[in-house]
């Protein structure tokens, strides 16, 4: 029963793939159009996007390979992880790059996201376990 679990669990991330893989195009066509209007507009939600995509491609192969637990198990690490480094990590990147302070910004954002999605999935899998009981 647990199949359903992790059936579901890789129809999500596929999801979110696919539209990650989506925005990632469209802010790239802009990008090659005009650079000035992308990074002004664009530059934050494909920098998240990129970093989002990167984690859950790697998620999505654990899934392919691993049975629930080991996922379950997997997910686990990856938000303890992401757990530490924003509370072990600085709020202020202190580079004399604007650039590189601003991105570290969005890092931190997108960790807190990610750290929140593995929260969800987690909840998810433990109410499937609760259900095939």
């Amino acid at each position: 029963m647990s199949k359903n679990i992790k059936e579901w669990l890789e129809s999500r991330v596929n999801v979110i793939i696919e539209r990650q893989e989506k925005d990632i195009e469209k802010y790239t066509d802009c990008f090659n159009e005009d650079y000035d209007y992308f990074f002004r507009w664009y530059a934050e939600a494909m920098y998240k996007s990129q970093m989002e995509y990167k984690e859950l491609c790697a998620l999505r192969s654990i899934i392919k390979e691993s049975g629930i637990d080991e996922i379950e198990k997997a997910i686990e690490t990856r938000r303890y992880n992401l757990e530490h480094d924003l509370l072990e990590c600085s709020l202020k990147c202190r580079s004399t790059s604007e650039a590189m302070n601003v991105a570290h910004v969005w890092m931190i954002e997108e960790k807190q996201d990610l750290r929140n999605m593995y929260c969800r999935f987690l909840s998810e899998i433990a109410e499937g376990k609760k259900i095939e009981g």
